[in-house]
Order: C-alpha cells, then sequence, then structure tokens
C-alpha cells in the first residue's frame, strides 16, 4: 500500500450523530451523581442505626443527611490504612512516584494529542483496517481510565470531584473511545472527533509539577494557549472539510488579527463558530494573562537563587547581614574597587529588599554583572541552596553596630553561621560581633576569622583621648583609596590641606616579601632605604619563630632581616609592593642618582650600607648568619649623641656590625603578663554606690556620655595602661543607671566615676569647661527622635557643647559619616562630586566614592565605626594578616596580646621645624622610632591625619606626629591627673 492509497487528499463527507455522542456522555454523569447522593444517604442511615438503638426521627435524619450531603461532618483523626482514599491521596500529590505518575500522564497525553493528529490524515476505510490503531486507543484510554479512577477514589468530596473540570475532561475523553469500540460505524464520526480533541487539556496536570506562583501561572497560560489553538484548530477542520494544518493555520492567522484572506470559513456553522472561538481566545488569554502579570508583581526579583555562568571562572563571596545604604556603600566600594574586582562576584542575603537608593544603583549593568541581592527566607537551608553557599570562595556576616538588640542580632547570625558550617566546613567565615562575650561561641569553628567590633572600636576610642586624631590615621590603614593624580585638574581646583589628607588616605597597610638586596640588614636600614627610594614606610616584619611558625613584630629595631621574612609596609598600591619584591640593585638605573646627593644625605649614618650588599646569587645562609643576641641596640637620646650623629663624624672600622636579635627578644612584654601587671587594676573592685557621684569637682577628666554597657571596659583599658605617665579620670553619664552586669567590669578600674543625668542639661555638672576630652556615643533611643538622620540627637548636642565650650576636645561617634558634614568645623570642606565625561567613559565606582564626606573624619573628633569595621572585614579577605597588625596598633599590649611597640602622638622636634620629612625619618629612625603620620592643623577648621607624607614634605612647628615607638619600662604609679 502505497502513501496515496493512506493518506486521503480529499475530504470525506461529514457523518454527525447530531445529540446522541452527548446524551452518550451526559448519562453517566447523571447515574454517577445519583449513585453518589444515594450511597452518602445509605450511609447516614446505616451509621445513625449503629450507633443509636431508637430509630431516628425524620428531622434527625434529614440534618444528618444534609450534613452528610455537604461534606459538613467534622472529620476525625484516626490512622489510615496504606490503601485508604487519604494514603492513596498523599501517595499521588506528596511522594516521588506520584510526581513519576503525573510525569507519565502528561507525556501519554502528548502522545494521543500527537497520534490524533497524524490519524486525522487516514481515511475512514483505511482506519478499520488498521488494528493498531485500535489496539493504541484502547491502551491509551485505559491508562486514563486508571488515573480517572484512582483519583476518584482518593477525592476527599467525590461529588464535587465527579463535576470538576478535570474529571470532566477525563470523561470527555474516555468516552468517545468507548463509544467506537461498541459501534464501529461511529469511529469516523465527526462530533467524536471534536470531543476527542478535548483530551489536550488533561495538560493541565503539568502545573502540580511547579512550586512557583509565577511558574504554575506561566505554565498555565501556555497549556491554555496550546489547548485552545489544538480544539479550535479541529473543530475547524471538520466544520470545514480542511486539513488540520490548514484549519490550524487559518485558527493562527485569524486569532493575531493577521487574517491574510487565503483561507476563510465557507459555511454558516464555520463562522459562527468562528466567532465564538474569537471572543473565547481573546477573554480566556487575556485573563490568564493578567492573571500571570499579577503574580509577577507580587513576586519579588529578590526571592530568586544566585545562577553562576558556566564558563566563568570567578568565584562569589557570600555577605549575610543587615545592610544600611551607608555600609552597602562601603561594602561595594571595597569589593569592587578597581584593585579587587577581577577577583569575585556579591551575593548578598539580606533580611530584606534594598533600599531605593540601593536598587537604583543595582539597575547598572555595571553592578547587574558584579552584584546579586537575594532576599532571606524562613527556610536557612532553602536559603544555602540558593547562595550556592558551597561553591562560594568565602563568607561575610555584616551586623549593624547601632541596631537596638546587638544581641539578638549576634545569636541569628551565629545561628546562620552554624548553617554555613554545616554545608561546608571548610568555607573562610568572616565574622562580625558586636558583643565581646558572645564572640566565645564562635572560636572554635576552622577558618573563621573574628571581628569584635566591641573591642576593635571601643579601644578605637580609648586611644583617640590619648592621641587626637589615632582613629583617622587607623581608617587611612584599613580602608582602600584610590591614589590622587598629580597636578591634575581636580588636585589644582581643591585646598592644599584637602590634597594631603587624600594623597595620605591613599596609603595603607600592606604586606610583601623583602628583595634579596636587604637580607642581611638591620630593620632601620631596611626602612631608610624603603622610605627614600621608594616613599614606603616599613613598619613591622613578619618572622619565623624556632619552630617554624611566623609571627609579628612592630618595629623590630636591631633585628637583622633574614631570607624569608616578609615587610608590613606603608604604601599607596599593591604594585608598589611589588616593584620593592622584585627589586634588583644591579639593574637599577637610578640607584647611582640616589647614592648622590639626596640618598646619602638621607642615609649619613649608613655610609656602609651598601658596601657588602647581598644580591641574588649569594643569599646569607641561616647558619651563616651572626647568633642572635638577646640585646636590642643601645640608642642614647642625650643631646650630645643626637649631635654627633647630625654633624656625620663617624669611623669606619672594617666592615659594619649588624648585631642580630631572637624572635623572642623583639616583644618586651612576656607571654604570661597579666592584667595586673599591663594595667591599673583594683583587688577589691569599686561598687557602683561607692562611685557614683551627683557632680564633678575635678579636671582634667575624662567624660564619657552614652547607655552604659559592659563593652566600656575595652575603652577604658588603654586609659589604664601602666606605660602612662599620667592617667585621667572618667565620668560615665547617662539617664539611666547602668545594671551590676554592666558596671562590674567596669569597677575594677580606680577613679572611673558614674554621673546620672543628661549632658545636654547638667554639662555644669559635669564641669565640661575644665575637662579633658568629651567621648559621645549614639544612644538607640535618640536615634529614633529623627526621620531626616539617625545622627540628628548627636549633632545638636555637639554644636551646642561645642559652641559652650571652644577649647574642650569632643569625640562622638555617628552611623553614618555624611553627618560629619553638619558638624562645628566642616564648613570649609568642598564638595566633589565626579563629572561624566562621554569620551572618558564612566566608572561606576565613582558612584560609591564619597571624598567629602570622609574629610570630615579627617580630623579624629568624628568616628564612624561601621565604615572603620567593614572596611577592615572586607580587607580582611584580600590581605589576611591585616586584621592581626590592626589589633597590635589599636589594642596594644593586653593579655593574650603581646607588643613591643605603640603607635604615639608626639611634638615635632625643635631641630626639625621647617625640615623635610626625609630628614626626620633619618633622625627617628636612629632612635629606634618609626614616624608613620603628620597631625597638621590647617588656617581654618580642625587639624587632619597626613599619612606618609612623601619625603620632601617641609614640617611647620605646629605640627604633630604619628610615631611607631618601643615601649618605655612600665609605671608601676602612674600620676592621676587632678
Amino acid at each position: 500500500m502505497g502513501v496515496e492509497d493512506v493518506l486521503d487528499i480529499g475530504v470525506n463527507e461529514r457523518r454527525f450523530w447530531g445529540l446522541m455522542p452527548l446524551l452518550a456522555i451526559l448519562a453517566p454523569l447523571l447515574a454517577g451523581t445519583l449513585l453518589i447522593l444515594l450511597g452518602r444517604v445509605l450511609k447516614t442511615i446505616f451509621r445513625l442505626l449503629r450507633k443509636k438503638e431508637e430509630i431516628p426521627t425524620g428531622s434527625q435524619l434529614l440534618k444528618e443527611v444534609k450534613k452528610t450531603l455537604y461534606m459538613q461532618r467534622s472529620h476525625q483523626i484516626k490512622r489510615h490504612s496504606p490503601y485508604s482514599p487519604y494514603s492513596i491521596r498523599t501517595f499521588l500529590s506528596s511522594t516521588t512516584p506520584g510526581t513519576w505518575w503525573n510525569i507519565f500522564q502528561i507525556v501519554i497525553t502528548l502522545l494521543s494529542v500527537t497520534f490524533y493528529v497524524v490519524e486525522s490524515y487516514y481515511t475512514g476505510s483505511t482506519i478499520i483496517k488498521a488494528k493498531w490503531v485500535i489496539i493504541a486507543e484502547i491502551v491509551i484510554a485505559a491508562i486514563f481510565t486508571l488515573d480517572y479512577l484512582l483519583n476518584f477514589y482518593a477525592s476527599e468530596d467525590r461529588l464535587k470531584f465527579f463535576w470538576s473540570v478535570n474529571a470532566l475532561v477525563d470523561l470527555l475523553t474516555i468516552i468517545p473511545v468507548i463509544i467506537d469500540l461498541i459501534h464501529n460505524s461511529a469511529f469516523g464520526d465527526d462530533t467524536l472527533k471534536i470531543l476527542r480533541s478535548v483530551r489536550v487539556f488533561r495538560l493541565q496536570k503539568a502545573m502540580s509539577l511547579t512550586v512557583s506562583v509565577v511558574a504554575g501561572q506561566a505554565l498555565k497560560l501556555i497549556v491554555t494557549f496550546f489547548s485552545l489553538f489544538y480544539v479550535s484548530a479541529t473543530i475547524v477542520m471538520v466544520l470545514e472539510m480542511l486539513k488540520f494544518h490548514d484549519a490550524l493555520y487559518l485558527i493562527t492567522v485569524t486569532f493575531t488579527t493577521v487574517g491574510y484572506g487565503d483561507l476563510s470559513p465557507h459555511t454558516a456553522e464555520g463562522k459562527i463558530i468562528m466567532i465564538v472561538l474569537i471572543l473565547i481566545s481573546f477573554f480566556v488569554l487575556s485573563y490568564q494573562t493578567s492573571l500571570l502579570i499579577s503574580a509577577l508583581s507580587e513576586v519579588s526579583p529578590y526571592d530568586s537563587s544566585f545562577h553562576q555562568a558556566r564558563n566563568s571562572t570567578r568565584k562569589h563571596v557570600v555577605l549575610m547581614g543587615e545592610f544600611t545604604v551607608s555600609t552597602t556603600k562601603e561594602l561595594f566600594r571595597e569589593f569592587l574597587h578597581t584593585s579587587h574586582r577581577s577577583l569575585s562576584r556579591l551575593v548578598i542575603l539580606a533580611p530584606q529588599e534594598p533600599q531605593g537608593e540601593i536598587q537604583r544603583m543595582l539597575k547598572i549593568p555595571f553592578f547587574q554583572q558584579n552584584v546579586t541581592w537575594l532576599r532571606r527566607s524562613t527556610d536557612i537551608q532553602e536559603d544555602m541552596n540558593r547562595i550556592r553557599v558551597k561553591d562560594a570562595a568565602a563568607c561575610f556576616f555584616s551586623i549593624d553596630p547601632f541596631n537596638d538588640n546587638a544581641t539578638l542580632v549576634d545569636t541569628d547570625y551565629i545561628m546562620q553561621n552554624i548553617a554555613v558550617k554545616s554545608f561546608s566546613s571548610t568555607l573562610p567565615v568572616y565574622f562580625q560581633v558586636v558583643k565581646s562575650a558572645l564572640s566565645s561561641h564562635l572560636r572554635f569553628y576552622p577558618r573563621m576569622q573574628l571581628i569584635n567590633y566591641g573591642e576593635m572600636i571601643m579601644s578605637l576610642f580609648g586611644q583617640n583621648c590619648l592621641h587626637n586624631g589615632f582613629s583617622t590615621l587607623i581608617m587611612n590603614l584599613i580602608r582602600t583609596s584610590d591614589a590622587p593624580k598629580v597636578d591634575s585638574v581636580r588636585e589644582r581646583e581643591r585646598p592644599k590641606w584637602v590634597n594631603e589628607y587624600v594623597r595620605g588616605a591613599a596609603n595603607g597597610l600592606r604586606k610583601g616579601r623583602l628583595p634579596p638586596f636587604l637580607i642581611g640588614k638591620k630593620f632601620e636600614e631596611a626602612a631608610t632605604f624603603l622610605m627614600a627610594r621608594f616613599e614606603v614606610t616599613l613598619i613591622a616584619l613578619e618572622v619565623e619563630k624556632e619552630r617554624g611558625d611566623k609571627t609579628t613584630v612592630l618595629n623590630p629595631v636591631g633585628y637583622v632581616i633574614r631570607p624569608g621574612d616578609e615587610g608590613f609596609m606603608i604604601a599607596q598600591t599593591d604594585e608598589k609592593v611589588l616593584q620593592i619584591t622584585l627589586y634588583r640593585r644591579e639593574l637599577d638605573v637610578e640607584f647611582d642618582r640616589f647614592n648622590g646627593e639626596g640618598f646619602r644625605r638621607l642615609m649619613v649614618p649608613l655610609v656602609d650600607f651598601f658596601d657588602d650588599e647581598v644580591t641574588e646569587g649569594e643569599l646569607i645562609r641561616l647558619d651563616e648568619m651572626p647568633p642572635a643576641s638577646p640585646q636590642i641596640d643601645e640608642r642614647s637620646s642625650s643631646s650630645s649623641g643626637r649631635s654627633s650623629t647630625s654633624s656625620g663624624t663617624r669611623e669606619r672600622s672594617g666592615s659594619i656590625t649588624r648585631p642580630s636579635i631572637s624572635t623572642e627578644s623583639v616583644l618586651t612584654t612576656g607571654t604570661t603578663s597579666s592584667i595586673n601587671d599591663l594595667f591599673l587594676t583594683l583587688k577589691v573592685p569599686n561598687q557602683l554606690e561607692t562611685q557614683q557621684i551627683s557632680e564633678v569637682t575635678f579636671s582634667n577628666h575624662i567624660v564619657v556620655v552614652g547607655p552604659p554597657d559592659n563593652e566600656y571596659f575595652h575603652l577604658i583599658l588603654p586609659l589604664r595602661s601602666t606605660r602612662l605617665s599620667e592617667v585621667s579620670k572618667i565620668v560615665l553619664v547617662h539617664n539611666i543607671q547602668p545594671d551590676e552586669d554592666a558596671w562590674a567590669p567596669l569597677g575594677i578600674f580606680p577613679e572611673v566615676y558614674f554621673l546620672l543625668g543628661d549632658i545636654e542639661h547638667d554639662h555644669q555638672l559635669l564641669n565640661i569647661a575644665k575637662a579633658k576630652t568629651v567621648i559621645l556615643f549614639s544612644d538607640p533611643e535618640l536615634r529614633k527622635t529623627s526621620t531626616v538622620s539617625q545622627d540628628a540627637s548627636t549633632i545638636i548636642t555637639i554644636r551646642k557643647l561645642q559652641n559652650m565650650y571652644r577649647n574642650v576636645s569632643i569625640v562622638c561617634e555617628v552611623s553614618q559619616s555624611a553627618s560629619g558634614r553638619f558638624f562645628p568645623g566642616s564648613e570649609d570642606i568642598p564638595q566633589f562630586k565626579p563629572k561624566f565625561r562621554w569620551y572618558q567613559g564612566w566608572n561606576p565606582t565613582e558612584l560609591l566614592a564619597d571624598d567629602d564626606s570622609i574629610l570630615n573624619l579627617s580630623s579624629g573628633h568624628i568616628i564612624a565605626p561601621s565604615l572603620i569595621f567593614n572596611s577592615l572585614m572586607c580587607q580582611a579577605y584580600f590581605q589576611p594578616h591585616l586584621v592581626h597588625l590592626i589589633q597590635l596598633l589599636v589594642l596594644g599590649a593586653k593579655p593574650g596580646l603581646d607588643v613591643n611597640s605603640n603607635i604615639t602622638l608626639v611634638p615635632i622636634p625643635q631641630n626639625m621645624v621647617d625640615r623635610e620629612w626625609d630628614n626626620l625619618f633619618r633622625s627617628m629612625i636612629e632612635e629606634g622610632s618609626v614616624p608613620v603620620a603628620i597631625y597638621r592643623h590647617r588656617s581654618r577648621g580642625k587639624p587632619y591625619v597626613f599619612t606618609n607624607p612623601p619625603p620632601k614634605t617641609v614640617l611647620y612647628s605646629e605640627d604633630r606626629l604619628f610615631v611607631l615607638s618601643n615601649n618605655s619600662l612600665p609605671v608601676t604609679n602612674p600620676t592621676i591627673l587632678e
């Protein structure tokens, strides 16, 4: 038999049964409904007769029958058998085999639809002779019947299921096949052809496989669209006697309002049906589309998941926690900086959607490529899968230190950290913790970097009381900033002090291996060379101990550099550190120029520095180096010694002696030092009742304003160091009296008092006019008093106090760095915004640069802890050594953390006034101190910190110096300032 014999090129004559097929379908529906109702009535009667001995009355019987018919009877909790309707219903809807059964039904439906389309091209005589067609129809109908019976048996309300849309579609799919089997001549009946096409609506079962509301509605729209076109094409095919592809073509051009006119309905029935189908498609598809749009509007794009590109080699880092606008900008600024941008992509998991300003920023293509923002759900395990924590390079927990309930926030994120570690125990985690007491819960996790806010920031405030501008110096060393272009238009437009501050702020702490050229040289010689040749300040070394462990040593004066030692330097860029590492003396064409006038003038006391240099090919072996000596070079501080040095009359006798020191001897405090050895403490702690005062009668005191907290322990600790020659009394002020837990760690320190009151009204009782320093912390209760700025209360209080007491040093805490614009002394700070030029392109990270707001922090009187806190967390990822080094600089010597040098603020030596920075550097490095920055006053406004100034910077008499100097011997009885 050929193709021409199988395919019907013509069209068969239409044959209809009239209403007979419809009656054949309606009869089972009515019969089934009556049987279900009769079964419910009989079941009710038997239940009543079984429960009661007497025969129920007619009213009781009607009442119970009504409850049964309307399914109003209460369900009893009982144990179901494996084959009960409840068990079958659960199996079909909630198990994996049930899901596969639904998928199987969808596949069979698609096959039946395809089979029906192919069947439409065959003649009636041929189709009767093809028994495989009849067998296929019987098998498909049997599968549909089995699915119908299973759902009917498992349904909770069988009468409701019997008349549901899905059940009616199944009946319309099964009954035409039964009619064909009973009456063979009706197999090609046109009415049954139309009814058999309804089986396409069984594809609605696919919606049970979706979880998302949007996905379900989108799938429903697709299935409705496909089903409507398919059924419409079948109806037109039968009525207009067309082939299926011609009918589908006519429906498509009609429904899409194209209307080419080459095909059109010719019969009256076809025209009427076409009108009805157009109206139905218009309303149904419009309604389904509106439902999809509504679902899309209700579902946030931040509830999706992170998807990594297949060919991408960039790892992503996960940021979890609380994110304000300022915090988010600072994190973006650090992670997406030009020096870090190519390393990782950001995936943020936050408890809420980003605020409006951040949302607008995330729409920029640059941030779309580098940032994914997701909203946290109630399922922690699901969130870990959404952010793909197993594939992440690191995980960060950013906590808002100004949260009203910091303890609760810490606990929540400790729980999330447990979830992260349960998914990936080897994942590096960087965790910010506000309360020091909770840090003990995280110390035993592997690859965990803790950044303690209470310890770090409070110690920073304490150091700022001793050394003005200390917080700004630390911020500059931590925060990533771009080096300004020398002699640029923008630099010429800015005041001189702004250029100096910005140039100094670009210098940060960086770690790098020292060149072979410096092996065998003393630390001070290497520091002098790096300052003169590269304008870099060497402040510390990472050296090896005897057991192979490494330790960081600040300002190891007299130490001889060995192979493998690495240096911590204050430099502008990583490229500068790499240039130092790759430095080769023999390839330096500019060395002779430096060794001529400028460099030899800087290194007058080290004229033999280059005589016995070590090249790469002849490194000194450890066993050939001089034996370690426990002594460090003693430097005379007498005026005669300094004058002889400045005269330059130094004799040469053979080769320079380079005494070395052991690693252990670099640390001046032993590891067994207790808190009583390092700080002024009391054997019997003071009680709050004895330390509470009503008026301050002494002077030179420090006033601390804010809610009492046991974190004040870290604030007072540096103010009670035994290395101080003088200590000031401390007065804590708040309108709420601290409880015993808050006061207990503070009572061990002497001369710490508490005054119950408010600084705005009780400033005279606090004797502010004679105070040394006033520290004003942000109060959570006062932050709620303004909708304009969280720092509004702090700003108002500071302006009032500084107008009344102009000579008192006031240090305040702000939650946003931009708030510094409203403080006194900030009137002359210029505002600079990046200008867009189409021919230069646009760097999106400039949107995050707040140079004008950072200038508000240049004096150290305004401290933004969250800015320092978040910058330190980011830098800990790119420079793992940085956290420990900052701890050494900020915390100083304390039990468990031994430090041999501290940063102090000292005046300019008289003989260095009007001289250049390189002369000062040489002079102080000889005395065992490393100058790192200038605290410089400007003609108007507050002072600023000039970090790592260039060698040719001229010094003025009013300047002060930040110097990293060795600790002096402990003072057993420091003087209490009165």
